[in-house]
């Protein structure tokens, strides 16, 4: 099947969406936006970690906000 004729059974020639469609639209086609946390399968991690009790040990990259840091002035030596 050709790009085209993938879209045209999608997208309406008015630009509407073919709601009978979507729901075999695979993820990979989805470049933005969000999902609800029904639509994520239950062994997603989002839904089983507390990411707010990760241990300082467990990052490898990326950034801490300086707001989820606690530091007083007797830390500071």
């Amino acid at each position: 099947m050709t790009k085209a004729r993938d879209l045209a059974n999608i997208i309406s020639g008015s630009g509407t969406l073919n709601a009978n469609v979507i729901p075999a639209l695979p993820a990979s086609k989805i470049t933005s936006g969000t999902f609800a946390d029904a639509r994520l399968s239950s062994s997603s991690v989002t839904q089983h970690v507390d990411l707010t009790a990760l241990s300082g040990s467990n990052l490898t990259s990326g950034t801490v906000p300086s707001a989820r840091l606690s530091l007083s002035a007797s830390d500071v030596p």
